[in-house]
């Protein structure tokens, strides 16, 4: 905002501040008035979040199209998903392990060690997605028109429940 547009909101403010005290117009109706006509820097913060954000998802797939034409692309999702679905598991042990460390620390860190619960159950459903996804992925690429959909769930579902009962669920 500039300080022309500032200097016209301090006076139209200032108008409205005069209104009131002549009771031509209520507090409230004054402060409803005067939110309309700022006269703080406007925060650009949140805006440049939402355009970095929207930015690097731009970026990344034009990257998957400049790559799909030279890479095999289910070759490339597979990757990405093995390695998201060893990543996430491996971050909420990393957490499982610091909350079991805290708790011997100290009883005062009782909310952060639930906080550090839930994000690592998070982790872990994230992770049994990309496991999912994974499937669906390897599904879709060797298709031979069989139906044999439900066969690769069951496979999901063998890698699955061996890794339940380490992971506390």
């Amino acid at each position: 905002m500039s300080a022309d547009i500032r200097r016209r909101h301090r006076a139209i403010q200032d108008e409205l501040l005069t209104l009131q005290r002549l009771n031509l117009i209520t507090a409230d109706q004054r402060q409803q008035l005067s939110q309309r006509y700022p006269t703080t820097a406007t925060d650009l913060l949140g805006l440049v979040r939402w355009f970095t954000i929207v930015g690097s998802v731009g970026a990344g797939l034009g990257l998957l199209l400049l790559l799909g034409s030279n890479i095999n692309l289910y070759s490339l999702i597979e990757g990405g998903c093995v390695l998201l679905f060893f990543g996430l598991l491996g971050l909420a042990r990393f957490l499982k392990r610091r909350r079991s460390q805290s708790d011997a620390a100290s009883a005062a860190a009782a909310p952060d060690s639930q906080r550090l619960v839930r994000v690592a159950a998070a982790l872990e459903l994230l992770a049994c997605f990309a496991l999912t996804a994974l499937t669906l992925t390897l599904g879709k690429q060797h298709d031979t028109g069989s139906g044999q959909w439900p066969v690769l769930f069951g496979l999901d579902l063998l890698v699955l429940l061996p890794l339940r009962p380490p992971l506390g669920a």
